[in-house]
């Protein structure tokens, strides 16, 4: 190839032979860079040039060779030095002293071929095996008993447990006889009763004695049972005004409670509303009202409360507490006993009742059912 080489503008342009070799194989990667584009890769120019060939040794060249230690960067040095310990034999002689307090005598030990070694290594396999063994015997026996242990009081436990369900199942039992509060507490009773009666009634029957003192019987056994169903009907009253008084404050509790709104941070806020305060307040008059054995100032500043916040609104049912309300004031002031304002309280709180349930007057009521008691 001929290349035109510019030398400036001074020199005339210089002509330059360029010969390319090929080869077959490939160029060895010693640095450069690739055209994305194109593809064409640019090597170092130390894989464009052929290296110079190395020059021959004459046979005159006296100079060491490259890889002798003379020629590389090692220097030496020579130093004396003393062993941290001297060794030596010294045999005894008549013109020296040797000190021979500290000096012992060592003796070979009997010497051992193969099969003895083979024999002694036996024997202490054997002795790490029985105490291995008995190691992890040891500990077998140990977590046995732990678990032993672990299931006995366990056991105890369960027992114990076990008894004190019986217990309590008892007492339960006994309570819902002697304190029926339920339906099923009820039903209970009305059939042991049933069956108590017809065994006194197989009793009288098997009786060996005469139809007339047996009619007297049935008579006497028919007796006891109206007492005991009427003690039954009184257990259920109490129970049934114990259940409405609990259900009318579970109520009172319930409308007056703050709502729960979710913050745009996930976090939950309680917050009272215009008519959770209502239901709040209403709920206080309410027990303010239910309340026993309040002195005569007390009983009326309750009232007195009580009509001013139903005489916001003019319905049959305000103007009825309203003149509940006047006539109980008027008979405290003549001096009445409680005993004989009993009835007259209970239709003021009743009606006050239904007051709080109405959502025309409680807006919170509006999200409660308006039966909030259970008959028994």
């Amino acid at each position: 190839w001929e290349i035109t080489v510019d030398m400036g503008a001074e020199m005339p342009p210089v002509q330059v032979t360029l010969s390319v070799e090929s080869e077959v194989t490939r160029k060895a990667f010693y640095g450069g860079y690739r055209n994305k584009i194109t593809g064409i890769e640019f090597h170092n120019a130390t894989c464009q040039t052929e290296a110079p060939p190395k020059p021959q040794r004459s046979p005159t060249d006296l100079a060491p060779p490259k890889f002798h230690r003379e020629t590389q960067t090692k220097k030496t040095h020579e130093r004396a030095v003393q062993a941290l310990r001297e060794c030596g034999t010294q045999m005894p002689r008549d013109d020296l002293y040797e000190d021979v307090r500290e000096d012992y005598t060592i003796e070979p030990r009997p010497y051992l071929d193969s099969d003895q070694w083979a024999k002694i290594r036996l024997r202490a396999t054997n002795v790490i095996q029985c105490y291995t063994r008995g190691m992890f015997a040891r500990s077998l026996a140990r977590k046995y008993k732990a678990e032993l242990e672990y299931n006995r009081q366990y056991y105890i436990e369960m027992q114990e447990k076990s008894a004190k369900d019986m217990d309590d199942m008892r007492e339960r039992e006994i309570e819902r006889r002697m304190h029926p509060k339920t339906a099923a507490d009820f039903e209970i009773l009305y059939r042991e009763l049933e069956a108590w009666r017809v065994a006194e009634t197989q009793k009288i029957e098997i009786r060996d004695i005469s139809q007339a003192e047996k009619q007297v019987a049935r008579y006497q056994l028919l007796l006891k049972e109206v007492k005991l169903v009427q003690t039954i009907d009184k257990l259920k009253s109490g129970a049934r005004r114990e259940n409405d008084s609990a259900a009318v404050s579970k109520l009172m509790s319930e409308m007056s409670q703050p709502k729960l709104w979710e913050m745009s941070d996930g976090a939950v806020k309680e917050v009272q509303t215009p008519f959770t305060i209502r239901a709040k307040e209403l709920g206080d008059l309410y027990h303010g009202l239910n309340l026993p054995n309040l002195r005569v100032d007390e009983r009326l500043d309750v009232l007195l409360h009580v009509k001013w916040t139903v005489k916001e609104f003019d319905t049959k049912l305000t103007r009825e507490i309203v003149e509940l309300i006047d006539r109980e004031a008027d008979l405290l002031n003549r001096g009445r006993s409680d005993s004989a304002l009993e009835g007259l309280r209970k239709r003021t709180l009743r009606c006050f009742l239904q007051f709080v349930q109405n959502p025309m007057y409680n807006p919170e009521a509006a999200n409660f059912p308006i039966g909030t008691t259970r008959r028994l």
